[in-house]
């Protein structure tokens, strides 16, 4: 959902779709506005059923090419992400190595809130993205970059939110999106090499229909698409038109060229689909989507967009699963004020090999519990063969709440899961746990807590419930065993702050 400051409160069927075709070219990447947001919408809205899609046919379009620099510092460093890197720390049955602060509120220009932070790592480098900021550091935690995400994106003074980034695995390049709401469009940038800093090409993806804005774009691979998706709403009124989807032909999009993608939408039925990052090789682009109280919806990609072909979009397959509900805000230390925990859409969404992994919000109640709190959801799918219910289970703490839920695997299949928590005598920290695989169903590993908390959060809120994120990050290292994961907590001095740390289950 877009950001708001911390000063001023802003506001099942057998069909194929096929993709409205259009040309995708990069633009060069300019400074942030002090602009508000619209308002910010939760919730999954009310919809008709999916036997009312339709088929889509394409047309072509043409926009022009501009390359983008690498992201040079043009910030000022914040001196605690600065600092030399924290000891490992040890216990728990997660190892926890190099450990460091990211980018805070003190250092973020348009402080903004929540920061929906992102993280991704590569060869030799980790990336963090926020609103509205960038930062490069070695695995070692010395800062190599620090920027706003205006000037990486050439977005000039316009209204942006909801960065994401990703190492795609599969072409050894870093991709990045982000929101712009003054125009309705997303920009998508690729790096040039498997260096995030030696230069990105950044292509504007349009939105649809004109006069809207797609809030909160999820950013998924698969081994020939970068696919992209989306809420529709209407800018002036905020009114949910739709769910919306691109599959990028990513093969010319390495080489800096024009490029074509398939538009899916927008359609009142879905909402938020979400695009799932694909860390070994496939030829289908998996989505997921949450649909009711108690069934996941998989969706699939396949072909390529181009000047004569096209990628489909299949029709989905309906998963029941065990009901999940809303999950109520958070108590924290401190305040009366709550941390808003979002709501059931996904937060995140991996696949290796035919095992999918995803993970959303929900309402529990823990084991020995007797209140309802929020908890994190994890569910494993297969896809060898129809897509099917391997396991699901909540992260839930006995009187405590949890939410922000993060995944990634390493190499050995092993699922990291990076998440938030608090409640009245705890300020809003953030920890880590595993499930191993082969290990029993629904098992995890013991929680460490990577950092505590030391002030509440109450900023950007609204009816004593505040703003907190949409999402934190994790990633896998495509050169070690390591996840590279990232969340927030908040300081004294900071709004909000963020931590970065490696991981191995």
């Amino acid at each position: 959902m877009l950001a708001t400051r911390p000063a001023i409160r802003s506001l099942g069927g057998a069909a194929l779709f096929l993709g409205l075709v259009m040309i995708l070219t990069p633009i060069s990447a300019g400074t942030h506005p002090g602009a508000s947001a619209p308002s910010a919408v939760r919730g999954t809205p009310a919809a008709p059923s999916e036997s009312a899609g339709a088929v889509f046919a394409g047309s072509t379009g043409q926009m022009a090419l501009r390359a983008v620099t690498s992201p040079l510092s043009s910030t000022t460093a914040d001196s605690a992400s600065l600092a030399a890197h924290t000891a490992p720390l040890s216990g728990g049955g997660v190892t926890v190595g190099t450990h460091f602060p990211g980018i805070s509120s003190a250092n973020s220009s348009c402080g903004c809130a929540p920061p929906d932070i992102q993280v991704a790592v590569g060869p030799s480098h980790v990336v963090e993205m926020v609103n509205l900021e960038g930062k490069v550091w070695t695995k070692a935690g010395v800062v190599k970059s620090s920027f706003t995400l205006a000037t990486f994106f050439a977005t000039g003074t316009d209204f942006t939110s909801d960065p994401k980034v990703i190492w795609d695995n599969l072409s050894s390049r870093w991709i990045a999106t982000l929101l712009d709401v003054t125009t309705g469009n997303i920009h998508v940038a690729m790096s040039k090499t498997s260096s995030p800093l030696a230069g990105w090409n950044v292509y504007t993806l349009g939105s649809a229909p004109s006069g809207d804005f797609p809030d909160q774009p999820i950013l998924g691979v698969s081994s020939d698409l970068v696919v992209i998706g989306g809420n529709d709403y209407v800018t002036a009124t905020s009114a949910f038109v739709g769910g919306q989807v691109w599959a990028l032909n990513k093969s010319t999009m390495l080489t800096g060229a024009l490029t074509y993608y398939n538009f899916f939408g927008p359609h009142a039925y879905w909402f938020s689909m979400h695009p799932v990052h694909s860390i070994s090789a496939t030829m289908k682009a998996y989505l997921v989507m949450g649909s009711g109280s108690s069934s996941v919806k998989v969706f699939s990609i396949t072909g390529k967009p181009g000047a004569t072909t096209h990628a489909t979009l299949s029709a989905a397959t309906t998963l029941a699963v065990t009901a999940f509900s809303a999950p109520p805000a958070a108590p924290q230390k401190g305040t009366v004020k709550k941390i808003d925990t979002s709501d059931t859409r996904m937060q995140d969404a991996v696949w290796k090999a035919g095992v999918l992994w995803l993970t959303f919000d929900t309402g529990c109640i823990p084991t020995g519990d007797a209140t309802t709190r929020s908890c994190v959801r994890l569910i494993q799918l297969s896809t060898v063969g129809p897509p099917s219910v391997v396991q699901e289970f909540n992260l839930a703490k006995y009187h405590t709440y949890l939410f922000y839920g993060a995944l990634a695997m390493d190499g050995a299949s092993n699922v990291v899961v990076a998440y938030g928590y608090s409640n009245g005598t705890v300020y809003p920290s953030f920890a880590v746990t595993a499930h191993l695989a082969g290990s029993p169903l629904g098992s995890l590993l013991p929680s460490v807590t990577l950092v505590t908390g030391t002030a509440s959060a109450t900023v950007a809120c609204t009816f004593g419930v505040c703003r907190w994120g949409d999402y934190y990050g994790a990633g896998a290292d495509p050169s070690s065993p390591n996840i590279w994961i990232a969340g927030e907590y908040a300081t004294t001095t900071t709004h909000w702050s963020t931590w970065i740390s490696q991981v191995r289950a």
